[in-house]
């Protein structure tokens, strides 16, 4: 193999390595936000010591 090829194929390997994770990272920053946002909404429906909020009286 030539080392103009050699140099492309890793290249390439490089690039596929890069490409396979971005569906992992993805899920991960889908699964973060998630989670922030069911925490937020815990919190803005839930009041202070579990009565009802505001919004809760609110949106009913």
């Amino acid at each position: 193999m030539k080392s103009d090829e050699a140099r492309r194929l890793r290249e390439k390997e490089s690039e596929s390595g890069r490409l396979k994770k971005l569906p992992a990272e993805t899920e991960l920053d889908k699964a973060m936000l998630q989670e922030l946002t069911s925490r937020h909404w815990q919190t803005v429906h839930s009041g202070v010591n579990g009565e009802a909020s505001a919004a809760d009286v609110q949106c009913q």
